[in-house]
């Protein structure tokens, strides 16, 4: 994308180049998708906290075991640049490491959110929520050894629910034991990433209203 200069003053731009050139500004300034990484965090003395385990080479991990609930956890902020009104979407990046199986990984993600901004006296958003758990099914494959997969969660949080710089707080775990989960294995859990719609240009300011 390129916009349409004149080096001499006075020299008016086509009717073709003005469109080009307000077509190229909309482009940059229109809504865009980011996303921010996120690693889950293991809790010292969580019984059901995944294990560091040798991933490959001399490089450690955290194993999710097979048969049994791994939980970790994590937070995330919304940028001051998401685009109010539009939805926020999570996906599990993973790997099986050297074990090869075509069955099916059970992730699960609990989590509460508040509102960085909301009166007191109408606490609705501004207190953190009753935690809602979304779940995704992730297949492994055959012969696959060490790849690296990315799995979006099916279930979405809605755009009227969210607000920039507000907090989620996150226990995300494999459901091992869960007779959906059955791949013959351990998994090793590489992130977790947040996509989101965002205005380019950011927001006017850093406090509502975000318009």
């Amino acid at each position: 994308m390129t916009i349409t200069l004149r080096s001499t003053k006075g020299t008016p731009l086509s009717f073709s180049e003005l469109d080009g050139n307000f077509n190229d500004l909309d482009a940059r300034t229109a809504q865009g998708w980011a996303s921010i990484a996120v690693t889950p965090e293991v809790r010292p003395n969580d019984v059901d906290a995944p294990q560091l385990t040798l991933f490959r080479g001399g490089i450690y991990e955290y194993a999710y075991f097979q048969g049994q609930l791994s939980s970790a956890y994590t937070s995330f902020a919304v940028p001051m640049d998401y685009a109010a009104g539009t939805d926020l979407r999570a996906a599990v990046q993973w790997s099986p490491g050297n074990f090869t199986d075509s069955g099916s990984v059970r992730f699960g993600m609990e989590f509460t959110y508040a509102w960085a901004y909301g009166s007191p006296t109408a606490p609705t958003n501004h207190e953190f929520s009753v935690p809602a758990t979304v779940y995704t099914q992730a297949a492994g494959h055959t012969n696959m050894t060490y790849h690296h997969h990315t799995k979006f969660f099916e279930d979405t949080i809605p755009g009227s629910q969210v607000q920039p710089n507000m907090r989620f707080l996150i226990r995300f775990f494999r459901d091992g034991g869960n007779p959906l989960d059955t791949f013959a294995g351990d998994v090793f859990v590489t992130g977790i990433g947040f996509y989101y719609q965002r205005n380019k240009l950011g927001q006017p300011g850093y406090e509502p209203p975000f318009i």
